[in-house]
């Protein structure tokens, strides 16, 4: 769904308008961003590795069960998608089984009518230039149990109407200014049952198979590879 401008009349999904030497701003939902500074010292890869070499990094502290496979696996699917990207990514989730960085992560319910303004509160007012629902771990009925009407009807309206998500002008090849959704029925049914109030503030559209390489967390979670994906340890 892409954030709409009020005399935006262009019904084309693509967005983009960001500067090249700015890092994108990608906020993730369901998420978590581990923090395992603490345990470099006693890791075979070095602390400043970046690309593979921290993926292999977060693997390690999986093996090591300084990290449990959630945990590791939302970090490796991070880092991949900021080096990948050349983006900074920050998560909400409700995990507590870890340390977590507090300058990249919140722990809060999305589905609450207050999420928004503690959003704000705890990045200080931050602007993203796309917002994710995490796509990957969607288990028969754990959607409709996670994602009620008020993450479709409210956070997201309010992520618009707060310019947390601010609007973006379209650009050929870009998807800035949007939230990405995963195509499920659940996801689904919430939009076309809030679309009056969705419509206000987003064009909403669907993301072909061919055009999935334009999400950059859907890009950073290929560059792991599926047996690490299935299991870290």
């Amino acid at each position: 769904m892409r954030h709409l401008h009020e005399n935006d009349e262009s019904l084309n999904y693509v967005v983009g308008g960001h500067t090249p030497h700015v890092k994108r701003k990608i906020l993730c939902l369901g998420m978590s961003y581990a923090d395992i500074d603490k345990y470099v010292n006693s890791l075979t890869t070095p602390s400043d590795a970046n690309g593979p070499m921290a993926i292999r990094r977060v693997i390690e502290c999986v093996r090591r069960d300084y990290l449990s496979e959630m945990d590791g696996r939302d970090l490796a699917r991070v880092v991949a998608t900021e080096y990948d990207s050349n983006a900074d990514l920050y998560t909400v989730s409700q995990e507590e089984g870890a340390n977590y960085r507090n300058d990249r992560h919140m722990n809060g319910n999305f589905n609450r009518t207050n999420f928004v303004r503690r959003l704000q509160e705890h990045f200080l007012c931050l602007e993203f230039d796309q917002v994710i629902l995490d796509y990957f771990w969607i288990p028969a009925g754990w959607d409709v149990q996670h994602w009620s009407r008020t993450l479709f009807g409210h956070t997201l309206v309010e992520l618009a109407k707060h310019d947390v998500l601010p609007y973006r002008a379209p650009r050929e090849g870009e998807l800035l200014g949007s939230v990405i959704l995963p195509f499920c029925y659940h996801c689904f049914k919430e939009v076309i049952g809030n679309f009056k109030q969705l419509r206000r503030y987003y064009d909403v559209s669907f993301l072909r198979k061919h055009e999935l390489h334009k999400v950059p967390l859907w890009k950073g979670t290929r560059q792991i590879g599926a047996k690490p994906m299935r299991k870290f340890r």
